[in-house]
């Protein structure tokens, strides 16, 4: 994907950290680390559509996106969206 090194670590810390502030939270039963996971996860997942998969909606594979489109990682921002203003409800 031609990111800078850096780039990817940062995500990948990122995206980590939100998965653990997720399992933490039916721990401590904390609504502000259940909306700050969301945030990461809905701002992560934007970028990736935006980067890398904003030119194939559909779910058919083709030439260009032999993965797919977009729509999986569309069904994680707004989960990720639904963690930040819902919280722990």
């Amino acid at each position: 994907m031609k990111m800078p090194l850096m780039m990817v670590y940062v995500l990948a810390a990122a995206e980590s950290l939100a998965g653990l502030f997720i399992l933490a939270r039916k721990l401590m039963n904390n609504d502000l680390l259940t909306k700050t996971s969301g945030g990461i996860i809905a701002f992560v997942m934007l970028g990736a559509i935006k980067m890398v998969h904003w030119e194939q909606w559909g779910f058919m594979a083709s030439k260009s996106h032999p993965a797919g489109g977009m729509e999986f990682q569309f069904t994680l921002m707004c989960i990720g969206l639904y963690f930040l203003i819902r919280g722990n409800d």
